[in-house]
């Protein structure tokens, strides 16, 4: 007995790999759209989706080249020049896969993991090319036409695009030597002229790009700019009015940058060479495109016609799209800065800084918290199904995540940061007691507020990170409950306080790998 008919058997045969190439291109579509938003939407949703679209991805215009290399194969051993001419266009689609697995300018790699497996894409390189020039020549049928003259400039934007790929995961590894930032300031009279002459939104980018060249020296080629007077400009504007907003926007800018250079382009695409691969490529999609509406006019009725229309259009569009992300993001406005005494550039910088300083998302502005003593962690209900299976230990890990509280008002936690830095550089400049800030974990804390180290060092000396936290998670619960009307400005602390301490424990629990090599996973059932 059949599970599929035959009619649905012979419509799959007959239209598999068309189906496949325009999924293909919309799962491109998706990446470019949803990509870059993951870093700034909380929702697990969103991220399933963008991993999914970014797993299928490939699979999908692998798959599409294997199968075109099954048509071509049939092709060229029926001898037909009736299957020859039906079959033409899928010539063209081979090096628009090419340009698929290159991938869109939001998305290079979903996790680390991609960024140090680099050496598979560039073997994953040489073997796609290798098979879509496999497919190209079965369907050249040995004379020079339009479809081959068409071919070979979209075979230079499909190997451009997805050779950039490997070569962004390539130099995105630890282990290759060159730079990573590609926008460089190399003297201080640059900050002098962006403080003169630039507006503020653009040297609020600018100097964050600055200090995080100056503090990861390996991400850059060029020397140190002077560190003071790095210093004395961020700590203006981190202790101006509404320093706590600020200070966070400032470091948010950096954050967002380290993101860019690990998970997507920007490191080859604000360089000459990036420039001249752009460039290059979208000229070879629309002289293509340009082409195949006038030489290819005479099979416009053909339903494979249509798709390589469709195919064609989709592809100048996403570049075009790419082109705008760009235009509107932080690193355009960070060389715009660079070059701001070009007449040109500065118009295009006043146009654009207020607008991607002011609406730029660059995080979800929420924090995520895990309170031990929340009793649902270890009471569940037995009556319902989903939670018996939560109780087994393999899915504490899973359990914790669906307990998790994510917190979008961060007023009092971003005051009491800022309240932490300003005495921890109030104590760096006292020169008799500044090492005691770099003293037994907590015995700082407790120094501050007068309280007797030798009662409490029980759980501050040999303890180890992870213990710490734990320990002082518990401290943190009893205190917030102790007292029972704090002032306001008490209240403000101590709900930060909590939030802190519950954000330690949630990344000590979901995410031990963020808090070093030293720390283990944290079993609940032990606590």
């Amino acid at each position: 007995m059949r599970i599929f008919p035959t009619w649905m058997q012979r419509l799959w045969d007959a239209w598999d790999i068309r189906v496949m190439v325009l999924w293909s291109l919309t799962l491109q579509i998706i990446l470019i759209s949803f990509g870059g938003r993951r870093k700034y939407i909380r929702g697990i949703g969103t991220k399933v989706v963008v991993w999914s679209v970014y797993m299928m991805a490939d699979w999908v215009a692998v798959f599409s080249l294997a199968k075109l290399s099954d048509v071509a194969t049939f092709v060229d051993s029926s001898n037909s020049n009736n299957n020859v001419q039906n079959n033409k266009l899928m010539a063209l689609w081979a090096p628009l896969l090419l340009l698929h697995l290159g991938g869109p300018d939001t998305i290079t790699a979903y996790s680390i993991e991609d960024v140090r497996l680099y050496l598979r894409h560039v073997l994953g390189v040489i073997v796609q090319v290798g098979l879509a020039l496999y497919v190209f020549l079965l369907f050249w049928t040995g004379s020079i036409d339009w479809i081959s003259l068409l071919s070979l400039p979209l075979f230079v934007a499909g190997i451009l695009k997805y050779g950039e790929r490997s070569r962004v995961l390539w130099r995105a590894n630890s282990a290759f030597p060159q730079p990573l930032l590609p926008i460089r300031f190399d003297n201080s009279k640059e900050i002098d002229a962006l403080k003169k002459k630039v507006p503020s939104e653009g040297v609020m980018l600018a100097l964050s790009y600055i200090w995080l060249q100056n503090l990861c020296p390996g991400l850059a080629s060029c020397r140190n700019i002077n560190n003071d007077l790095i210093s004395s400009e961020v700590i203006e504007i981190i202790w101006g009015e509404d320093g706590a907003e600020t200070a966070f926007k400032f470091f948010e800018f950096q954050l967002g940058f380290l993101y860019d250079i690990l998970y997507t382009k920007p490191n080859n695409i604000y360089t000459k060479g990036g420039c001249i691969v752009r460039l290059v490529s979208f000229i070879c999609l629309v002289s293509t495109l340009l082409g195949f509406a006038i030489i290819g006019s005479d099979d416009n009725s053909n339903a494979d016609a249509c798709i390589t229309y469709v195919l064609l259009v989709g592809a100048v569009v996403l570049e075009l799209y790419a082109l705008t992300l760009l235009i509107y993001s932080d690193w355009a406005i960070v060389w715009m800065s660079k070059h701001y005494r070009n007449p040109f550039v500065k118009r295009i910088f006043q146009a654009l800084a207020p607008i991607v300083y002011r609406q730029g998302k660059r995080w979800a502005s929420s924090l995520p918290t895990l309170n031990l003593l929340n009793e649902s962690l270890y009471n569940v209900k037995p009556a319902i199904l989903h939670h018996q299976i939560l109780r087994h230990p393999s899915l504490e890990k899973f359990r914790a995540f669906t307990c998790r509280k994510d917190v979008d008002d961060l007023k009092s936690v971003k005051t009491l940061v800022m309240e932490e830095v300003r005495l921890l550089v109030q104590i760096l400049t006292d020169k008799d007691n500044w090492h005691k800030s770099f003293e037994e974990r907590g015995k700082n804390a407790l120094w501050r507020h007068g309280i007797n180290y030798e009662n409490p060092k029980w759980c501050i000396d040999g303890r180890g990170f992870d213990i710490s936290i734990l320990i002082w998670h518990l401290a943190t619960n009893y205190c917030y409950y102790l007292e029972d009307s704090p002032s306001q400005k008490e209240s403000s602390l101590r709900e930060g306080s909590k939030l802190i301490s519950e954000y330690m424990v949630y990344l000590l629990v979901i995410y031990p790998n963020m808090l070093g090599d030293s720390v283990s996973d944290c079993d609940l059932s032990a606590i």
